[in-house]
């Protein structure tokens, strides 16, 4: 296998002044149809498939830290699902309610730096947290931070680190036009607001009517990860990558290489238009969203571990395959990887990914692990 070093274009993070556009400009530039032959290829070494004959909507997947267990969240089910290294079932928590150890939304899963598990319920704001072991799980504290926030504010992540607290929080900020922000920010040991660290730019929306708002399908988006005390985030138009360390609160951007804008065709318009076919029934303002797009997102989910970032190609066609950019942030190493299904909700590990697949009604979890 050949390798790819790429120049690395440095940035502040808070100054873009038009000479570091201009040097952005001179990294190496590739169109995202060609990545395969132009970029170096992650060979797959296996794919396991988890045991998933008692999870119905499997949502997110994280792995302890000590490598012994997997934890999935069945946010139809409300339910968090233990396995243990080979994707066998173990046990299971939750259900539906709002008492003790039982959730009305249950799908983000967070293992902190000691290795205990937090469950944000997305819709009670409600942050549970459990001790893992092979016997399934202790529920010991549950937090319900929301008063805490700022009106119009809902918590969409939170981070459990040696060096205290954090949360992401999207802010609406217009109503009527669907228009959103997303802030990082310090919280104490109950999971209360503290500080605003900075802003991020919210999704792009959609008008499904005059109040309802979706994140528009081809709109532009912020993804965002934490990798030991660096956290991560980008957009999907964009290769520049930003970071901010929850320890220092020192920032930097940065980018490896550029792609060239995706110019979006008829053919994938009608593409999108068939993906929101179910909305378009309900909702006429559908088509107009569609109208005005001339560009392609370039990503559409982006994840860190270990000084490895990966950004996922945005995918508007129906064809069962994933591509994503591997990255290495310290020494530049810039690889392809196209795996044979359509990987949701992607996650990183050594020398591995992972997330969830969904023929159809039926979600699957399957875990990639790469060659030596």
């Amino acid at each position: 296998m050949y390798i790819i070093w790429l120049s690395i274009f440095v940035i502040s993070c808070n100054e873009k002044s038009d000479s570091q556009y201009s040097d952005y400009q001179k990294l190496p530039t590739y169109s995202v149809d060609s990545l395969e032959k132009v970029l170096p290829q992650v060979l797959v070494d296996s794919i396991m498939a988890f045991d998933t004959s008692k999870v119905i909507a499997p949502y997110d997947l994280v792995q302890t830290l000590d490598n012994k267990y997997w934890i999935s969240s069945d946010h139809l089910e409300n339910l968090i699902i233990l396995f243990n290294q080979q994707g066998l079932y173990l046990a299971e928590a939750g259900g539906r309610g709002r008492g003790p150890g039982e959730f009305e939304g249950a799908k983000k899963l967070h293992v902190g730096w000691d290795n205990t598990l937090y469950v944000l319920d997305m819709r009670s704001q409600r942050i549970t947290q459990y001790q893992v072991d092979k016997n399934g799980f202790t529920n010991t504290s549950s937090f319900s931070p929301s008063s805490s926030f700022e009106p119009a504010s809902k918590l969409l992540s939170v981070y459990a680190t040696e060096w205290g607290n954090y949360g992401v929080i999207r802010k609406i900020t217009d109503y009527k036009k669907g228009e959103e922000e997303y802030s990082l920010f310090e919280l104490d040991e109950e999971f209360r607001v503290k500080k605003r660290l900075f802003t991020m730019d919210g999704n792009e929306k959609m008008s499904l009517d005059r109040w309802n708002h979706i994140d528009h399908l081809s709109g532009e988006k912020t993804f965002w990860d934490l990798d030991g005390e660096w956290f991560y985030h980008i957009t999907s138009h964009n290769t520049v990558v930003n970071k901010y360390n929850v320890r220092t609160g020192k920032s930097r951007s940065f980018a490896h290489l550029n792609l060239k804008d995706r110019i979006i065709t008829d053919e994938v318009k009608l593409q999108l238009m068939d993906v929101a076919s179910n909305m378009t029934e309900r909702f006429d303002k559908i088509h107009e969203a569609f109208v005005d797009v001339e560009i392609l997102p370039l990503f559409q989910d982006f994840t860190v571990h270990n000084n490895d970032y990966y950004m996922v190609i945005y995918n508007p066609s129906s064809i069962k395959n994933t591509e994503i950019i591997k990255v290495n942030e310290i020494s530049g190493e810039v690889q392809y990887v196209n795996l044979p299904l359509s990987l949701w909700k992607v996650k990183a590990g050594r020398k591995m990914i992972y997330g969830t697949v969904t023929y159809g009604e039926d979600a699957q979890i399957r875990l990639i692990k790469f060659s030596e």
